[in-house]
């Protein structure tokens, strides 16, 4: 996600979420986050597994990534 604009660190608190891949909920960490060029609109670079290929920058919304308190998974995000 390169382009103008500051990008954040996300705080543990924050960090714990589920993604929707494939019509499923899947336990991830945000680890970063930051506003999407020239809007008002978040995006987050998500982590949901420990592969090269298991990670991106998605829409901060509701229908896509929802907060958790903490991993729901024990060999989830905690363990990567």
């Amino acid at each position: 996600m390169s382009g103008p604009g500051r990008c954040w660190t996300t705080e543990p608190r924050w960090r714990w979420a589920e993604i929707r891949l494939g019509g499923r909920w899947r336990p991830c960490r945000i680890e970063s986050r930051r506003l999407h060029q020239g809007s008002t609109t978040w995006v987050a670079l998500v982590r949901w597994g420990s592969g090269p290929d298991d990670w991106g920058w998605y829409l901060h919304h509701p229908d896509t990534i929802r907060r958790t308190h903490q991993p729901t998974d024990p060999d989830g995000p905690a363990s990567w």
